[in-house]
């Protein structure tokens, strides 16, 4: 058979993560209600340490607070975390466009200063996702072995966008786990257009039958676990780097397909945070 993929192609993908909880909107006649509340200029808002800005066209959307709850405005939140949020008309609702699914109870607020969290990342070994941060005393080993399920879950996405061109699962995974660099910084778009490159280039080269062939083989391998004998990782003072790889065929064609996962050092919080991704 044919080998297929004799260099490595990457795809370097940065982004940050993606949530979004948004208080009522009193939309309809029936449905209103007067309320006394207070205007508090007095708080900011930050996404990932940086602060959004309230301004808008009718002048500052400050948050405001009713009843020991902060109600802060949807459309600068959303729009900070990358997302979009338009008014309906039609169906009378507030539409949020996210890069994932709405985590349940999104939208109702809790007290301030109670003792509700924020939802955690998954934890390790769930598939849902890489695991964001890690200590310097983790070794590189462990990072490795719990994050088997989350490379087998994108390259399964990965298989997807490979068949089909489109690389919006991807873009929502990388949205909803990638973290921030110290700077704030990270390379999403340029990223993101070099990821569809990638593909648009595969599709180019290989008819939908043989990409069909070799996805589904990805997508069964992935399934099982079944990284080959080059899955390795490297455990360096600053960087931690987990490649899985598995090998695939069909169509008369054979090759291999990979994820790598990039964690780097932190140095304000001393910790390790999953900031990139390179598919192969």
């Amino acid at each position: 058979m044919k080998e297929l993929f004799s260099k490595k192609v990457l795809s370097i993908i940065t982004v940050s993560s993606l949530s979004l909880a948004v208080g009522a909107w009193a939309y309809a006649d029936g449905a209103l209600k007067q309320i006394s509340a207070y205007q508090n200029a007095g708080i900011t808002i930050k996404v990932n340490g940086s602060s959004v800005d309230l301004s808008s066209e009718d002048g500052m959307m400050y948050p405001i607070i009713y009843e020991g709850h902060s109600y802060v405005p949807a459309k600068a939140l959303a729009e900070a975390m990358g997302g979009t949020v338009k008014w309906n008309n039609d169906t009378k609702s507030v539409e949020v466009t996210t890069g994932g699914a709405v985590p349940s109870g999104a939208g109702i607020p809790s007290k301030d200063n109670s003792s509700t969290a924020p939802a955690a990342k998954p934890a390790a070994g769930t598939g849902k996702g890489p695991v964001a941060f890690y200590t310097p005393a983790t070794p590189a080993s462990t990072m490795f072995e719990e994050n088997k399920k989350a490379a087998a879950e994108v390259l399964k996405l990965y298989a997807h966008a490979l068949k089909t061109g489109s690389t919006t699962e991807l873009e929502a995974w990388m949205k909803n786990n990638f973290q921030e660099s110290e700077w704030g910084s990270t390379s999403y778009e340029t990223a993101s257009s070099g990821l569809s490159r990638t593909l648009e280039a595969y599709r180019e080269e290989y008819d939908d039958q043989v990409l069909r062939a070799l996805a589904d083989s990805l997508i069964s391998k992935a399934d099982s676990l079944a990284f080959n004998e080059e899955s390795e990782y490297s455990d360096d003072t600053y960087a931690k780097d987990l490649e899985y790889f598995v090998d695939v065929e069909g169509s008369g064609e054979r090759g291999m397909f990979g994820v790598y996962f990039f964690y780097k050092l932190n140095q304000d919080t001393n910790k390790f945070y999953f900031g990139q991704a390179a598919f192969y």
